[in-house]
């Protein structure tokens, strides 16, 4: 039986309407701000190069420091380390998200719906700042939920499992029946990240309309795929019907 429900934010609850090319010009309005010149293949580089270090760090399952993308960022051009510049940056990238994004269809009416019917309702997801719970909020969805776990405040990500156990610790503490991890239904996009609760011993579904996967890392076969949030409903009537209680 299905007792709470954990989802993904990018892509998942909130999509990103963005592209490399936009946010290109952003970095490019930025530097002028504070009288630093680059040409665009330059830019292109230094993110391209702040990209890969970041997946590198993906690859070995460690969780970035703050502003550690920023930082490669600057590096990239060959700027030494500047907090204070990384942290402006950051803010510039989250003003940019906040007006390329949008509420996946069928998004509040899914998680009205699900809250309604008595299940739990949680987010994890990877983070290296709070631009996800800013959405959140800035959407209305950020009340719907009873915990909301981002990876750069628990000091771990999905992929090493370890953020799904904080989940289940946080739930669980102080309750008489305890929710156990085949009573939980993760969505997500990612089929490396989010799938890895399959590890924990959770129920899996893949939102396909924004599928993400690294290859660099391992995936699982979620239990179900679905194309639009509405479906969750009926997806958790069917694990329902095969575990009752």
């Amino acid at each position: 039986m299905i007792r709470s429900v954990i989802f993904d934010i990018g892509d998942t609850l909130v999509e990103s309407l963005r592209d490399k090319n936009g946010f290109y010009e952003e970095y490019v309005k930025f530097l002028k701000t504070h009288d630093l010149q680059f040409s665009m293949p330059e830019i292109k580089k230094a993110h391209n190069y702040a990209i890969q270090k970041y997946k590198a760090l993906e690859r070995k399952r460690k969780q970035p420091t703050d502003f550690y993308f920023e930082k490669q960022f600057f590096l990239g051009l060959g700027i030494k380390k500047n907090k204070t510049l990384a942290r402006l940056l950051n803010t510039a990238y989250l003003e940019y998200r906040i007006r390329t994004s949008k509420l996946m269809p069928n998004t509040k009416e899914t998680l009205s719906e699900l809250k309604k019917s008595g299940l739990l309702l949680n987010v994890i997801t990877n983070t290296s700042d709070d631009t996800n719970r800013v959405l959140a909020k800035k959407y209305g969805i950020y009340k719907y939920f009873d915990r909301f776990l981002m990876s750069h405040e628990e000091g771990t990500i999905k992929s090493e499992f370890k953020i799904f156990h904080l989940l289940l610790e946080k739930l669980n503490k102080n309750r008489k029946t305890k929710i156990l991890p085949n009573e939980y239904l993760m969505v997500g996009n990612n089929l490396n990240e989010d799938t890895a609760a399959r590890q924990v011993g959770m129920k899996t579904v893949i939102l396909t309309r924004i599928r993400d996967e690294n290859k660099n890392l391992q995936s699982f076969e979620p239990d179900y795929y679905i194309n639009d949030l509405n479906e969750i409903g009926i997806v958790i009537a069917k694990l329902n019907s095969c575990n009752p209680q």
